[in-house]
């Protein structure tokens, strides 16, 4: 009796280290693949989700009218940056993008009207003017919409612009144009002569962006 309960006890011993390796084999595998997953997961999110910087090569641009010519400011002094997703040049998404340019950093090439135009931008209480991206939406092999917040003498407002890109090994180019109004963000259109020059509130906003890869 205690030799057949013995030979059973041992049976049942031997299966459970059985099962034991069994368990443990499975365990290592799961292990090794999960980790071997996360690894590649986090480096293909690494390569596809790219920060960019805002190239010095940038300008934005400010068309309007007035009583006796048209008129244009420009500014190169623009900074950014931007978290973007590419697959084969093709974008599929952007995550915080952030354009500032100093508001006196637009010039018209006339420093009188320059300096009305600042006096109407309060550029010494709002020095900055700011567009925040909050989406980006139709976005097909070289158009998107985006979506965001553009700031000028302190006042915020929403902005819906389409935009033209292009995308390469060396960066991804941003162009598009959009109206705006002096109105919009409650600036008086500037004027001169004593009033007898006068800007039209009709505005045209345009920017050619490039942007560039930052190495982290």
């Amino acid at each position: 009796m205690m030799a057949i309960m013995s030979v059973g006890c041992l049976g049942d011993y031997l299966c459970f280290i059985k099962q034991t390796k069994i368990v443990m084999k499975a365990l290592d595998t799961f292990f090794k693949t999960g980790l071997l997953g996360l690894l590649l997961f986090i480096a293909n999110t690494a390569i596809a989700q790219q920060r960019y910087i805002l190239a010095s090569t940038s300008e934005l641009k400010i068309e309007g009218t007035s009583t006796i010519r048209d008129w244009a400011m420009v500014s190169t002094g623009p900074k950014g940056h931007a978290f973007v997703n590419l697959e084969h040049n093709r974008l599929q998404d952007i995550k915080n993008l952030v354009i500032t340019m100093p508001a006196r950093s637009l010039k018209s090439g006339i420093t009188q009207m320059d300096n009305h135009a600042y006096q109407s931008l309060n550029t010494k209480a709002h020095p900055e003017i700011k567009f925040e991206l909050r989406s980006v939406e139709q976005i097909t092999v070289n158009t998107l919409l985006a979506r965001g917040i553009l700031t000028i003498a302190g006042v915020a407002r929403p902005l819906a612009v389409q935009v033209n890109y292009h995308a390469s090994d060396e960066g991804i180019k941003f162009t598009g144009s959009t109206p705006i109004k002096f109105s919009d963000f409650k600036i008086e259109a500037p004027t001169a002569v004593m009033g007898t020059i006068k800007t039209g509130d009709n505005l045209i906003l345009s920017f050619n962006l490039n942007f560039t890869t930052q190495n982290l």
